[in-house]
């Protein structure tokens, strides 16, 4: 039973959730985690910018809406990322359903931050 519970613990940190860009500092300790275990972290977006270099971050152009889904699932399947950040992602449900069971599986967490206002940077260092 204890090995159950240790699993659980540890898979509930990697999911699949949406921040709003007035709450970034909610990233912060989020971000901080995958810096220091050195798995990396992609961020997909069309204009926002890190306003502080981070290790062992990359920053990609977002793909299309069709081709979303397909590219999430190819970086969380690698197997090297830790943390995908994507703005504005917005899936069908059985997208996301998908993407919640390679979280798990891979031991990867998605953010979708949602991008709202005129706001184009994400504040750092994380």
């Amino acid at each position: 039973m204890a090995t159950v519970e240790r699993l659980e613990q540890g898979f509930a940190e990697h999911k699949l959730m949406t921040i709003d860009m007035d709450r970034q500092q909610a990233l912060a300790p989020l971000l901080a985690q995958f810096q220091q275990q050195r798995r990396w972290l992609y961020v997909l977006s069309d204009n926002l910018q890190v306003t502080h270099p981070l290790n062992h971050c990359i920053m990609m152009r977002k793909p299309g809406q069709d081709l979303l889904h397909a590219w999430l699932k190819k970086l969380i399947k690698c197997g090297q990322a830790g943390c995908i950040v994507v703005q504005d992602m917005n899936l069908p449900e059985s997208d996301y359903r998908v993407l919640k069971m390679l979280c798990l599986l891979y031991k990867v967490t998605v953010i979708n931050l949602r991008h709202s206002g005129d706001a184009n940077l994400v504040y750092g260092p994380w």
